[in-house]
């Protein structure tokens, strides 16, 4: 469920194994993007881009070494990046996803699924539908006990 980078890499392993794999995308094909930032840490999709055949380098736009940052007071500094990079997001998807079965359009309920597939993989992120949203902020949450 879910054909983002995630969900598309998963398509690309899986493709030529004994499984049988089917692609949920809730976008029709028409409108199938990316919503995410088009940054990633660059050694990481390069391992996924070799693990599944692929060059990553034929989907990379920039290498950054430098980030120049200019402030509203007009404060400027740089930050030194290391690996970060940006890269052709929806084309990278599109080409795992490649002569693949992916079904747009549709985000079918859990239990038509559970009747028809033996595994079910959420790959929806940001906008999940089938695991449960955190109720609450868990992040920097500190207990004092004695």
């Amino acid at each position: 469920m879910g054909m983002g980078v995630a969900g598309s890499y998963l398509m690309a392993r899986l493709k030529d194994s004994e499984h049988e794999v089917v692609g949920y995308e809730r976008n029709v094909e028409e409108k199938h993007d990316s919503i995410c930032a088009w940054g990633t840490i660059k050694p990481v999709l390069r391992e996924f881009c070799k693990k599944t055949g692929r060059n990553f380098d034929d989907f990379l736009i920039h290498d950054g070494k430098n980030m120049h940052v200019k402030m509203n007071d007009d404060v400027k500094f740089d930050i030194g990046l290391k690996g970060l990079c940006t890269y052709d997001k929806l084309a990278l998807i599109k080409d795992f996803i490649k002569d693949s079965k992916i079904i747009y359009g549709q985000a079918p309920k859990l239990e038509e699924l559970e009747k028809e597939y033996d595994m079910i993989v959420d790959c929806t992120g940001f906008n999940r539908v089938y695991l449960p949203k955190l109720k609450e902020d868990f992040s920097c949450q500190h207990t004092n006990t004695k």
